[in-house]
């Protein structure tokens, strides 16, 4: 399988997930600001080697926090994006959908795996993604009881978020904090 790529051939672009990457992404983004404004290479230099502590820290904080889970399975009712993240931490995923394309709809038959899943992985949450109608997840807790709850996957921010002074840092230690809780972080 390509870098990238899902079990089902569509690429997975959702590399900031995994906070190594994303730190990756801080240095690229460092090297290109400092391409096209040279004279504010060592502003620029600073802040990526600052942000990039936090990205360790928080990597670490996630590594920490998803050791001990009692469920490894992330059972997601939308278009997974958490790939990089899952495999980062060694977390297994269902979703219904293949590939990422936001237009595809999922089959009855993967809908019903999806329910399937929770009693086999022992899951009784559902995940679903940020700004978009829940449906599938919906439709999923209705017919099994499963809680619902937001794995935010930091590239649909609305403007309530963003007036709440919402960052990448923020997201994803609530998705840490969620994860722990819906999949049994053993004390």
């Amino acid at each position: 399988m390509e870098l990238g790529e899902d079990e089902h051939g569509g690429f997975d672009p959702h590399v900031w997930l995994d906070p190594l990457l994303a730190r990756d992404m801080v240095r690229n983004i460092e090297k290109g600001l400092t391409a096209a404004d040279p004279a504010g290479a060592a502003v620029y230099k600073k802040n990526a080697d600052s942000y990039i502590v936090e990205l360790e820290k928080l990597d670490s904080e996630i590594s920490s926090g998803l050791a001990h889970l009692k469920s490894r399975t992330i059972v997601y009712g939308g278009h997974f994006a958490f790939g990089y993240f899952a495999k980062r931490y060694g977390l297994d995923h269902i979703s219904p959908y293949a590939g990422f394309s936001p237009d595809a709809e999922p089959t009855p038959k993967r809908v019903s795996e999806l329910a399937d899943s929770l009693a086999r992985t022992g899951t009784s949450t559902i995940f679903f993604e940020e700004l978009v109608e829940p449906r599938v997840a919906q439709t999923i807790s209705e017919e099994t009881g499963a809680q619902l709850q937001l794995l935010h996957g930091a590239h649909n921010v609305g403007k309530d978020e963003l007036a709440s002074g919402i960052t990448y840092l923020s997201i994803m230690r609530r998705n840490l904090s969620v994860l722990e809780a819906a999949l049994g972080a053993a004390n």
